[in-house]
C-alpha cells in the first residue's frame, strides 16, 4: 500500500494477489464446520487506486472506474447503503458502503485485475481486499490484514448474500504461502 499527497488531492495505491493451489477448498466454508487449507498467493493482482478529492461541489460522492468492463459511474454510497440498493458493481459498492467513506471529500476509485471473474482463483476476494485495504488506509490504516479480510468476507455473504468461505481473503490480505486450519 502506497499513498501520495498534494494540496489539491490524496492518491492510495494497493494491490492483492490472486489464489492458487485451493488444497482442501471448501473446508472453509461455514458448512464444513472445519477443515484444513492450503493455497498459494500470486500475480496478477487486483489494483485499485483511489484520488481523493476536497470538492464541496462533489462531496459525498463516489465515481467508480470498473475498468475491466469499462464502466464509469459515480454513486452516493449514503443514498443505497444500508439500503442494498446497488446500482452496477454489487461488490465495489458494497464495500465502499461498509466502509463509509468520509463524507467531505469526493473520490474517485479505478480498479482492475487481469484475472477474470469466475477464473477460481479467488479475483472477487482480491478486488474486495484491495478495495477494502486501500479505503482504510485513507482512512488512517488501523484495519489488520486479519480485520480486512473479514470485512471482505463479509461483503460476499453477510451483505451480497453468496457463499464464500475465507480462504481467498485471507490469502489476498496476507500474501504468501498459506496453510489456514478452520475449527
Amino acid at each position: 500500500m502506497r499513498s501520495s499527497e498534494n494540496l489539491h488531492h490524496i492518491q492510495v495505491h494497493a494491490l492483492a494477489p490472486i489464489r492458487i493451489c485451493d488444497n482442501g477448498g471448501g473446508t472453509d466454508t461455514w458448512f464444513a464446520q472445519y477443515g484444513k487449507i492450503f493455497n498459494i498467493a500470486v500475480s496478477p493482482c487486483a489494483q485499485v487506486q483511489i484520488t481523493a478529492f476536497a470538492d464541496p461541489d462533489q462531496a459525498g460522492r463516489v465515481t467508480i472506474s470498473a475498468e475491466n468492463y469499462g464502466d464509469r459511474y459515480t454513486v452516493v454510497p449514503s443514498e443505497y447503503f444500508p439500503k442494498r440498493q446497488w446500482d452496477r458493481h454489487p461488490l465495489l459498492e458494497a464495500a465502499i458502503g461498509l466502509m463509509q467513506s468520509p463524507q467531505e471529500l469526493h473520490l474517485e476509485i479505478k480498479i482492475y485485475c487481469e484475472a477474470p471473474g469466475g477464473a477460481s482463483t479467488g479475483t472477487s476476494a482480491a478486488v474486495g481486499v484491495a478495495l477494502i485495504g486501500a479505503l482504510d488506509h485513507l482512512r488512517g490504516g488501523r484495519m489488520t490484514p486479519h480485520e480486512i479480510a473479514d470485512a471482505a468476507q463479509r461483503v460476499e455473504t453477510e451483505i451480497l448474500g453468496q457463499q464464500c468461505g475465507i480462504q481467498d481473503q485471507l490469502c489476498s490480505a496476507y500474501g504468501g504461502i498459506n496453510y489456514i486450519e478452520m475449527q
